[in-house]
């Protein structure tokens, strides 16, 4: 179903292509092992909602 409206749209908006192209071939390739040696406080979304953020678990 989806499939179809990301077509649509990707044909129809030539920047959303690009973007959605990159995601599919590039995306976020980070080299995690060395942002951690520059910064060790780095913390990765499941350290950062439980030492951070403001959500609480019930």
């Amino acid at each position: 179903t989806f499939w179809g409206l990301g077509s649509v749209l990707t044909y129809m908006v030539t920047e959303l292509g690009h973007m959605i192209g990159w995601f599919a071939s590039d995306g976020y390739k980070a080299d995690i092992a060395n942002l951690r040696s520059i910064n060790p406080q780095m913390m990765n979304m499941e350290t950062w909602l439980k030492k951070k953020s403001a959500f609480t678990t019930k």
